[in-house]
This record gives C-alpha cells, sequence and structure tokens, in this order.
C-alpha cells in the first residue's frame, strides 16, 4: 500500500465503510513514514484510482491522506466491515458494503452532457438475443416491483420499480441488441436513485451469478434532455451490459487484443478526467457497444478502434463504416 499523488477525494465515486473488526489490522508500509492501523469502527472511504488497478483508501479522520491499496489488501479489509451510514464534512455519502465495493463493476453512466442527435430507427434494431443461449424468454428474469423482493437486494441500492418504469422497460427490451453469451441466468431489473450501474455479483448461499442493472430514473431524465423515454432506458442498458461483456464473458484473446490497441491511446478529451480505474479499456467498449447499436452515444464517441472486436458481442447497426469492422467497404 503506497500513498498516491493526489489527495483530493472523490465523493461522487466513492464508498463509505465502518471497520468493526475489534482488533487493529496493521497494513506494513501503508505511508512512507508509518504503518496503516485500522482500529474498530474506524470510518473509510474507497474509490478507483485514476489509470490504475488499484483503489484509494482514505480515513475519515484525516481525508488529506490517501492510500493506494491493491486488491488483495482491500479484500481483507472489508472482511470485517459494514456499511457506514452517516455524512463526511456535511455531505451524505454512498454506503459501501463489500459486494458493492468488490462489485465496482458499477461501471456508472457519467452524468455529462448528451452527444448531438443522430438518426435513429427503433424499428430497424432487432431483439435482445443471446447467442450459444435460450432467447430472452428463457432466462431467469426478474424486474424489482415490490419492496420484499428490492430487501433482497438493498446493499446494491434497489427499489421497487415503479409502474411508469417497467411499461417503458418492456418496450426498451426489444432494443438492447446484445448478441454475446451470457454466463448467468439471473438477470435482475430494478429502480435505483444513486446512478445507472450494472453490478455482478453472488449472494451468500446463490451457486449462479447475479446481473444486477439499476436504473437511476432522475439520472436518465437528465442526460435525455428532461424526457425519460424506452429509448434512453435501451441506451443505457445497452452501455452497462457493455462494461457487463467486457470485465465478465469477453473471449481472454479479445480482452489482451483490445488492451494491446487501446492502451496508451488518447480516444476522448476526458480520458483522464472522470476518475475511474483504466479508465477507458471498458468505458470505450461500453461507449462504442452504445453508439453501434443505437447510432448515438451519452458522451461524444471520438474514436472506432477496436470496432471488430465490440462487433462480435453486439449488433452493429451504426458503424459499418468504421475501418476494420466486418462490415467496412472501404
Amino acid at each position: 500500500m503506497t500513498m498516491t499523488k493526489t489527495n483530493q477525494v472523490n465523493f461522487a465515486s466513492s464508498l463509505w465503510f465502518k471497520y468493526v473488526k475489534p482488533e487493529p489490522l496493521i497494513i506494513k508500509n501503508a505511508h512512507p513514514e508509518f504503518d496503516l492501523v485500522l482500529g474498530n469502527r474506524e470510518v473509510l472511504g474507497v474509490f478507483p484510482e485514476e489509470d490504475s488497478d488499484q483503489m484509494l483508501l482514505v480515513d475519515k479522520s484525516d481525508l488529506s491522506v490517501i492510500f493506494s491499496v491493491n486488491m488483495t489488501d482491500l479484500k481483507e479489509i472489508l472482511k470485517f466491515t459494514v456499511p457506514y451510514k452517516g455524512r463526511i464534512q456535511g455531505q451524505e455519502v454512498r454506503q459501501g458494503s463489500a459486494d458493492a465495493i468488490l462489485s465496482l463493476a458499477e461501471h456508472v453512466l457519467p452524468l455529462e452532457v448528451k452527444s448531438p442527435e443522430a438518426s435513429v430507427n427503433p424499428k430497424s434494431m432487432g431483439r435482445l438475443t443471446v447467442s450459444g443461449m435460450p432467447d430472452q424468454h428463457d432466462l431467469d428474469y426478474t424486474l424489482i416491483r415490490n419492496t420484499i423482493q428490492a430487501e433482497k437486494y438493498r446493499r446494491l441500492g434497489a427499489v421497487p420499480m415503479d409502474k411508469d418504469l417497467v411499461a417503458l422497460w418492456e418496450k426498451a427490451e426489444d432494443y438492447i441488441g446484445i448478441l454475446a453469451k451470457i454466463d448467468s441466468k439471473k438477470f435482475v431489473i430494478a429502480q435505483c436513485y444513486d446512478q445507472t450501474a450494472i453490478v455482478t455479483y453472488r449472494p451468500n448461499g446463490a451457486t449462479v451469478k447475479t446481473i444486477a442493472i439499476l436504473l437511476c430514473v432522475d439520472q436518465l431524465r437528465k442526460l435525455n434532455g428532461g424526457v425519460l423515454d424506452y429509448k434512453v432506458i435501451a441506451q443505457a442498458v445497452t452501455h452497462e451490459l457493455g462494461h457487463y461483456i467486457f470485465n465478465e464473458a469477453i473471449k481472454n484473446s479479445h480482452k489482451l487484443a483490445w488492451r494491446r490497441r487501446v492502451g496508451g491511446l488518447t480516444i476522448h478529451k476526458n480520458q483522464y478526467k472522470h476518475g475511474y480505474a483504466y479508465p477507458w479499456y471498458d468505458e470505450h467498449f461500453a461507449m462504442m457497444a452504445e453508439y453501434m447499436v443505437h447510432g448515438k452515444c451519452m458522451r461524444e464517441l471520438q474514436s472506432t478502434v477496436g470496432v471488430d472486436i465490440v462487433e462480435q458481442y453486439f449488433d452493429n447497426r451504426y458503424l459499418r463504416d468504421a475501418p476494420g469492422s466486418k462490415y467496412f467497404k472501404g
């Protein structure tokens, strides 16, 4: 564990928890001058480190010192934690369970200005299909509609979907455009009040992973110019599934080729500004999936590097003229 170069806490993306083990936990070489000693009921925040696979750790008692934590250390710490329910410097913060933190596969849609509208004809898009598996109606597919269902996923921030969102989702699901094989038949759609995200996790005692997509109505409405419709929901879900595919389902050979092509490239003007680890490996993948299915992207798509890989997992409707695409005739 080493001290990071920055000293600013990212409250927007941080998750907070309380260390509850009676005995202190000592992390050696946590700082050039001293070890990190975690005491009982100490409040800690975790958030991703830019351009790194490390996570940043900060103690509520001294926000000026931030440490870069490897996943082995972080997992050891999280064994003895509970979500923190309180404020930091007067600000409400996100409660962080161990599952939520380790699944920072909660890759969220950023609250940024939309790119200009592109021409979209929803009727031209195919249904949600999963190659190599039964069609969507054979998946273990659940909409979280009531508080009893939502309680099981409460630690993820899930709340019951309101009837309007359910109606929009039932229309949006026809336009997701995913072609990839999903390795879990447990698929959950829920509403949330934080940020649109996808979380892959295995509940206690479960034999299969659950894929939970959390839809934040206020965020999606804001991203769509004040209007909530099935198109923006479908677009958001395609984006989140792009994150899932890259992190959970992509072939090893494709991921290696992707990292070789994308690593070191400046492919977006905001590439190093939004605060997530390895910011544009899976973000670029998700953005390209979003654009090739819907013809537009919440962020401005500025590169089509790797289009030939993404189109093996998503239906390429709008990037067929991109060099490298199997449809390219130039």
